[in-house]
């Protein structure tokens, strides 16, 4: 896990450090007379009344029977939705992390002690992956218990932690220590002597126990999951009755065989005909069970006599009592039925309502998790001799709500705070607490509001194209826009079209023919016919979006030129070009392609996620029909998130500046670029602007033919998942396209759910980290040889890249499963 470290705002709670150690000097405390309060606590615990027995010998009583634990930690492992709820929980909530420290540490020092708990962190919790093991288990005994109960184990030597123990909770008890007036935690031991037999005193400097919600003033937190119980208990009731009718009876009924009976003989007693009868059914029995086994039963006309009893005329009652109980066991586990598995709903507001209720229940459980991770973090800092006052963890919150609308409302907040700024309203100091921060860095702007980027948040387009006017504009007809263009201004410009995540690999792997699919030229095409016309009407519309935002950024950008005087010098007015590209690019571009993109991804995913191609000659009905589950919207947010931030970036990508710098340096010194109203030379400006960016289309064609293949590919490995399909092959085109590193994976055999934990393991992260979760196979074998490769099993493979497919931009190749 990568663990980035900044420092601690001021006034953020001091982790760690005993309230004892701080010392006040030189403050002269003026008397306290006539105040309406006293020191000290006036109310007292219920069970107070006998403290000093308490202390000694009586354990505080939990608001719930504490063997329920135990269940809870039984059916976790046991149960499907217990299991199913705890998973959810722990997958969604062990996100990165920042670590802060106070702002007494210098940013040496911060370095310094990021590495030293990078390094020391791997050894603290043995038999697990480092702190992502020790998170994963962390939250799930959040969930179980609900409370997390662990100890830090210091060296012997003291010179740091040794590890990270788990302590269970159902094996701690809470005793009233009226001296301290605190509750002191002691563990259930069986056979230890002492004051307490049975139980020894747990040390809070190194023993931590966190409830996450208590009924009562007693510190035992309570399970979440405990208002499932009853449910459960009726469910397996239920289940156990379904067996026993489905054993007896069978699923559809039961066969009754009738049969004449065999006549008296002569003088033959009733005892021994009854025994004569008996075998005699016997016999007929075996043979009417052979008969079954085949398929048929055969006896005599008048002889015998076969009917099929139903155990159900109708099986709804039996449905809708198991559904109702089943909600009721889902209410208990706090989540709601399409979170395990049980597609009730599925409209798309119900389901953000669920994603934001289920994000804030996760980040409740990572704040319990991050307060034992500041307090581990600071007593291995402090032993090992660092000078460090607090550390405060926070984590990065679940990938659940979309981050463009978040990223939207805080740009909006932004704006709001600057008006206000501008209006004289509020101070620089008020701006950054309206902010989120408790100060801010510098006490006034580093540049002038006026150079501030304008992200025209209403997604209205500037100038010409739109209702919106840019204040630094009115009134200076015939001069330059009265903003202060400088190299920072543009930088920032780019890093919030998203200049600073890793560009989006447009090249061809080495292996790939030049001299057609992957040059410039857009005749690239999908050899399925649904999928090629899916994947063209995207790239149509797409690039209908981009030819009007060219179109439209050329007039905004014709018009500042002309207010330019012949004397202007280059590199200004190279700065006044890229500036109003990235300053319009949004509202031009991205804003209106949102809608496009949201479209196609989500029509494209349905198709693929309810295609049975991926399952071969198998009888279809035999397949399990496609019902979206979370993993299918998370991909498809997944999808959406990553052409808006790849197809809003390009235009910031390196090539294309330097590109559009050598193009603006020509028009300037050669073809005397149009300065000055002259409306002739604005025109041929225009056009050829225009054609300088038709060049950067090809970048749109692979963006989108990436994605078509990820939702594709992705659709396949959930459809197979859902199926319970093991294996997968994978298939491409065999003709003069197809690269070394498509070809050497043809024939060779797959794993199934881990392309599905990596897709997962994918889909939870940032798309602006696609190009190291999920690098092109041409990249991470680009030392291997053919041989090298062909050479391996599929197992290997999938071991080193288990995000196969695309293997490269512009690759055709689908997934298959091997049955």
């Amino acid at each position: 896990m990568i663990i980035p470290f900044f420092n601690l705002h001021i006034g953020r709670v001091q982790l760690g450090k005993p309230v004892e150690s701080v010392q006040l000097k030189n403050v002269e405390v003026p008397e306290q007379q006539g105040l309406p309060v006293t020191g000290g606590q006036q109310s007292r615990p219920t069970h107070s009344l006998y403290d000093k027995m308490l202390a000694a010998f009586g354990e505080i009583q939990s608001s719930f029977d504490l063997r329920f634990l135990e269940a809870m930690e039984y059916l976790a492992m046991w149960n499907d939705d217990v299991s199913y709820a705890v998973d959810n929980i722990v997958q969604l909530g062990n996100t990165e992390f920042d670590v802060f420290f106070d702002d007494g540490v210098s940013d040496e020092q911060s370095i310094q002690m990021s590495k030293h708990i990078a390094a020391a962190a791997k050894n603290w919790y043995p038999h697990s992956q480092g702190i992502s093991g020790l998170v994963n288990d962390l939250l799930a005994q959040c969930v179980i218990s609900g409370a997390l109960s662990a100890e830090i184990v210091p060296m012997l030597n003291l010179k740091g932690v040794n590890k990270v123990v788990r302590v269970p909770v159902k094996s701690i008890r809470f005793r009233y220590d009226s001296d301290k007036h605190d509750y002191m935690p002691y563990q259930v031991v069986n056979g230890v002597a002492g004051l307490v037999p049975g139980q020894i005193p747990l040390n809070p400097t190194t023993y931590k126990y966190y409830a996450l919600r208590r009924i009562q003033e007693a510190p035992y937190g309570v399970p979440p999951f405990l208002a499932a119980l009853e449910a459960i208990a009726i469910e397996r009731d239920l289940v156990t009755n379904m067996a026993a009718v489905i054993k007896k009876f069978g699923v559809m009924g039961f066969l009754a065989a009738t049969v004449k009976a065999p006549s008296k003989r002569p003088g033959e007693g009733d005892e021994a005909y009854t025994v004569r009868v008996r075998a005699f059914l016997n016999e007929q029995a075996a043979e009417v069970d052979k008969g079954l086994a085949k398929g048929y039963a055969v006896g005599v006309k008048d002889q015998h006599e076969f009917t099929l009893h139903q155990t159900v005329a109708n099986a709804s009652g039996v449905s809708e009592i198991t559904r109702l109980n089943s909600e009721r066991k889902m209410a208990g586990l706090k989540q709601d039925p399409l979170m395990l598995g049980r597609n009730y709903s599925t409209t798309e507001t119900i389901g953000r309502v669920i994603i934001a209720k289920l994000s804030k229940q996760v980040s409740n459980y990572q704040e319990t998790v991050a307060g034992f991770l500041s307090d581990l973090f600071y007593m291995e800092l402090r032993l090992q001799g660092f000078n460090v006052k607090s550390v405060e963890v926070l984590f990065k919150a679940p990938t659940l709500t979309e981050a463009l609308k978040d990223e939207q409302a805080y740009q909006a907040k932004i704006k709001n705070a600057n008006d206000l700024y501008n209006a004289g309203v509020i101070s620089q100091e008020q701006r950054a607490q309206l902010l989120g921060y408790e100060e801010p860095d510098m006490p006034e702007p580093r540049f002038g509001m006026e150079g501030l980027p304008d992200d025209n948040l209403d997604g209205e387009p500037d100038g010409d194209g739109g209702k919106k006017t840019d204040p630094a504009n009115e009134g200076s007809k015939g001069k330059a826009e009265n903003v202060k263009i400088t190299g920072h201004t543009i930088n920032a410009l780019a890093v919030s079209l998203g200049a600073g995540t890793p560009e989006f690999d447009y090249g061809p792997c080495d292996e790939c023919d030049a001299g057609h699919s992957h040059t410039h030229n857009l005749e690239w095409n999908f050899p399925d016919p649904k999928t090629d016309s899916m994947f063209q009407q995207y790239v149509s519309d797409t690039k209908g979006s981009y030819k009007k935002a060219v179109t439209r950024t050329a007039s905004q950008v014709g018009r500042e030129l002309a207010k330019f005087g012949a004397g202007a010098g280059l590199q200004q007015v190279t700065d006044a070009i890229i500036y109003h590209l990235y300053k319009n690019w949004k509202s031009n571009f991205s804003a209106p392609q949102q809608k496009v993109i949201k479209q196609w991804v989500r029509e494209m995913y349905g198709e693929f996620r309810r295609d049975k191609s991926f399952f071969g000659k198998v009888n279809p009905k035999n397949i399990p029909d496609a019902v979206f589950g979370l993993s299918d919207h998370r991909t498809m947010d997944y999808m959406r998130r990553s052409d808006d931030l790849y197809m809003g970036r390009f235009i910031s990508d390196k090539d294309t500046r330097v590109r559009m710098t050598s193009w603006i340096k020509e028009q300037y010194i050669n073809k005397a670029l149009p300065l000055g109203n002259n409306k002739e030379a604005l025109d041929s400006f225009k056009e050829s602007f225009g054609k300088l960016f038709e060049g950067e289309e090809y970048k749109i064609v692979r963006i989108v033919a990436t994605t078509t293949n990820k939702l594709r590919n992705y659709a396949a490995v959930t459809a197979m998942s859902s199926a319970d399909v093991d294996r997968f092959v994978i298939r491409g085109v065999n003709d003069r396209l197809q690269c070394r590193y498509c070809s050497a994976l043809q024939g060779k055999s797959f794993s199934v759910s881990l392309a599905k934990s990596k897709q997962d393991e994918i889909i939870n992260s940032d798309p602006a980290y696609a190009p190291t979760d999920s690098p092109f196979l041409s990249k991470v074998f680009s030392g291997y040889s053919t041989e090298d490769i062909q050479a391996m099993s599929g197992d290997q493979i999938q071991h080193m890249a288990a995000d196969l497919i695309p293997a490269h931009p512009l690759c055709r190749d689908v997934l298959v499963a091997d049955i």
